[in-house]
């Protein structure tokens, strides 16, 4: 039980320190989200006599919800604290009034709150106290109706008005939840990654490899087999784009080639593969041909080569595309900001898609140093989204979950039901300015995908910016993702965001 109970005081403190939260020590308010305030929508004054209250408002919070077993956090839950009017004129011998206000939930749920003797003064205001939860099952549209009375019970005024739950007035908090570019690396940590890679040694004590300066590093003497990385992790598609660096230190005219391999082997597969190989051919020249293990009725076409002027530091940029549709494989190097194709496109079927980078071959008396750097394999834009899904704080989708109509609804900070059209994710490229494509949200599900067909980007990861719209009304921040290296977006990228 000890546990238990210092588990769950552990989340309510880490909440507390999060959301900013107050707790007020001997009272049964608990403030852990800050206060929100939004407008009652006023549907009609039927009696204004002696009294006119104006810009009426309703002050809410979000409290969390825990399972009394497990200290788990179940939901948030809007709490109403008060409702406010402001006095705007009232006759001279008014001093006090009654006031009461009831609200009724979409389920037919009513409850009245009261305040007697308020003091009514011009310029004042008219505070209600509520403390009223919001539970998930009166969720939607309420109506609220407000009635003034003096002290002998006369009528001064009655309004009729209007809010609703849920209601989100910003969003925050953008989190990657999930990214099928999983065989990715920058080289950047002083080890290889082993949970990634597999070290293949077919020569060991004529091949040595390391990881530093932000790459991966081959020595290699003599005639050799294959000798350098084979992916574990595999992707279970074949609808994919490889990019690396790649470069050959020395010496020239070595005959070591610098190998980037994509690969289909993997269970059930056939381990029909394609690949490009980088070599040095002296002169400050180098070249790039293909290789390919396909069934023979696939086979013909050119393998190359393709001639490279030499970049010396910075090696060359090499892509392999893999597409689903076609099994159809392509190479490509990066020469003067322009892709262009090495040889043909070749046919190779498969199931699954793993990755090495590697070299082999040689001669006896020969010495080469080779090196690889920022590897990412990911799926193809052109047929892949970037998700982007408005959640709750809790995790919950983000419409009513009463199931009293269909579709679910929200709220904005105005109080205005949200519509179907009403919601928009906005995915823009780093500069904040080009819009990559925009999509509506339902708030059942609450899912934007976003197209990536039109995007200025030929490789990834990039940098980008998400921005959430309630019709035309950015709610909360620009949603920032940076890239650096092979971290940014990908394809097939799932993020959540907050709203609140």
């Amino acid at each position: 039980m000890r546990n238990k109970l210092f588990r769950r005081f552990s989340l309510m403190v880490a909440i507390t320190i999060l959301f900013g939260a107050s707790v007020v020590s001997g009272s049964n308010k608990k403030t852990d989200f800050p206060q929100r305030i939004a407008p009652l929508k006023t549907e009609k004054i039927t009696i204004a006599k002696g009294l006119v209250l104006t810009k009426p408002q309703i002050t809410d919070h979000l409290t969390a919800d825990f399972s009394s077993e497990q200290g788990k956090l179940l939901e948030w839950i809007p709490v109403i604290e008060t409702f406010s009017f402001k006095i705007e004129t009232s006759s001279a011998d008014l001093t006090v009034a009654d006031v009461q206000i009831e609200i009724e939930s979409c389920t037919g749920t009513k409850e009245i709150f009261k305040a007697d003797s308020l003091r009514i003064r011009p310029g004042g205001e008219i505070r209600i106290e509520a403390d009223y939860q919001v539970g998930r099952e009166i969720e939607g549209p309420f109506k609220a109706t407000l009635i003034a009375r003096d002290k002998e019970g006369k009528s001064l005024f009655r309004g009729s008005y209007s809010f609703g739950y849920p209601r989100y007035h910003s969003s925050r908090d953008l989190k990657r939840v999930s990214c099928t570019a999983t065989i990715r690396d920058d080289f950047n940590s002083s080890e290889i990654n082993e949970e990634l890679w597999r070290i293949w040694r077919s020569n060991p004590e004529q091949f040595r490899c390391e990881q530093k300066d932000g790459r991966y590093w081959i020595h290699i003497n003599g005639r050799v087999g294959y000798n350098g990385l084979a992916s574990k992790v595999e992707m279970d598609t074949r609808d994919v784009v490889l990019i690396c660096r790649a470069g050959i230190e020395t010496p020239a005219d070595a005959s070591h080639p610098g190998l980037v391999h994509l690969c289909g082997s993997g269970t059930w597969s056939p381990d029909h593969w394609f690949e490009i190989q980088l070599r040095d051919v002296g002169g400050r020249t180098a070249r790039a041909n293909l290789a390919a293990t396909i069934p023979p009725q696939h086979r013909g076409g050119s393998l190359g080569p393709l001639a490279l002027s030499y970049p010396a530091s910075d090696g060359y940029l090499l892509k392999i595309t893999s597409d689903a549709s076609t099994n159809l494989c392509r190479g490509y190097v990066m020469l003067n900001g322009e892709w262009l194709q090495v040889g043909d496109a070749f046919e190779v079927p498969a199931r699954k898609t793993r990755a090495e980078i590697k070299t082999g071959g040689g001669k006896r008396g020969e010495s080469t140093t080779l090196w690889f750097d920022d590897f990412r394999m990911y799926p193809r834009s052109e047929t892949h989204y970037v998700s982007v899904s408005l959640i709750r704080p809790d995790n919950h989708y983000p419409g009513t979950r009463n199931h009293i109509g269909w579709p679910p609804i929200c709220f904005n900070s105005e109080n205005n039901k949200v519509s179907l059209s009403d919601v928009s994710v906005c995915l823009y490229a780093a500069d904040g300015k080009t819009l990559v494509d925009k999509t509506d949200v339902g708030m059942a599900f609450g899912y934007g995908l976003l197209k990536l067909k039109k995007a200025p980007w030929d490789i990834y990861p990039v940098g980008a910016v998400i921005r959430i719209f309630f019709k035309d009304q950015q709610i909360g921040p620009d949603h920032i993702i940076h890239s650096e290296a092979v971290d940014g977006l990908y394809p097939d990228d799932v993020y959540t965001i907050i709203l609140e």
